[in-house]
């Protein structure tokens, strides 16, 4: 993972609109990476899941490149 990552990066880096793209799908990677925790502490577990499907349908609108993490 942290070869295709780099990959990625190294593709990206030189087209700044590419690059944007790029990190903006790694800081969705790491948000549902956490969502388990989140899930464990959260005080309302409905809206957690209401708020991580939100993020699900932002993810597609926006047209990001989806990790295979």
């Amino acid at each position: 993972e942290i070869k295709m990552a780099y990959k990625l990066a190294k593709r990206f880096y030189s087209n700044p609109p590419q690059w944007a793209k790029c990190l903006f799908s790694h800081c969705y990677s790491l948000w549902f990476i956490c969502l388990p925790a989140g899930m464990r502490t959260a005080q309302s577990k409905p809206r957690t899941m209401q708020q991580a499907f939100n993020v699900l349908l932002k993810m597609r609108n926006s047209e990001v490149e989806v990790l295979d993490e």
